[in-house]
Parts: C-alpha cells; structure tokens; sequence
C-alpha cells in the first residue's frame, strides 16, 4: 500500500517539475523510497475543436527504479473508427537523465484489442516495443489523438 501511495503522490506533485530534467537523483529521497516507478510528468491537454471533434495532448514521462515497476513504463494508446491518433513519439533516458533512444514509427506495434473471436469489433491498440536494459530508467510519451466520439 505505501508503494502505491508514493506512486499516486507524485501525480499531485508533477506541477513541481521544471524542464525536463529525468535524473534520479533529482527525485526527492522520500519519494523514491518503497516504489517501483515514479510520474515525473502527467500533463493531458483536451480541446474542443467542434461539438463532434476532441483532441486530447498527453505528455507523460514515468521514472522506472526497479524491475517491478517496469510495467508502468508502457502507454498504449487504443482507437477505434471514431478515434485518430495523430502522433506517437516515445524517448527513453537513462539514470543520469541522458537520452539514450528515441523510438519511432517502426518501433509501434498496431493488434487487435478485442479476444479474436468478435466479428464485428475494430478496436485496436498502439503500443511501443521496447526493452530497456537496467534500471532504473524514464520513459517520456507524447501522444497526440483526436476523437469524434464526444
């Protein structure tokens, strides 16, 4: 329970963030204490373009400190007919806050999101595949989807 309290603290404190710094030694030590992952930026921008038409803005870079916390370094994004995803762009950083791969275009996987067995459903999912070497590391997500479902 405290893990999970130290990861949903840093979501209230994310305003504190200035530039992009991802070293971990620029996390303060209480937070790191006791978690697998820490949110260093959730910033999610909506736009009304029309009554029919929203654009959604997601900048989110999570700091992974140990192998369990690895799962929190993953952001699908999932579409449908009504839901366009306009960018997806993901840069991974070491512990010092160095970049050390951006991924790109050829790096997403696209797969069905529903069991296989529905007809009718074209859902589907957008995914990097990426393997980090050590941690800990970040991660850092620019998404970008607009949606005609409102």
């Amino acid at each position: 329970m405290k893990k999970l309290f130290s990861f949903y603290l840093l979501l209230f404190l994310t305003g504190f963030t200035l530039g992009q710094e991802f070293s971990v030694s620029a996390i303060p030590s209480g937070l790191k204490e006791d978690a697998y992952a820490v949110v260093r930026i959730d910033d999610l921008k909506i736009e009304y373009l029309s009554s029919s038409k929203v654009k959604m803005t997601h900048n989110l870079a999570v700091t992974v400190l140990s192998e369990a916390g690895v799962k929190y370094a993953y952001r699908p994004m999932y579409y449908d007919k009504s839901t366009r995803i306009n960018k997806m762009e993901a840069t991974l950083y070491n512990a010092s806050g160095k970049k050390i791969q951006t991924l790109k275009n050829k790096d997403i996987k696209d797969v069905s999101a529903v069991d296989g067995f529905s007809m009718y459903l074209d859902d589907r999912v957008k995914s990097f595949d990426f393997n980090p070497a050590s941690c800990p590391f970040t991660s850092q997500y620019l998404l970008e989807e607009v949606s005609s479902s409102t």
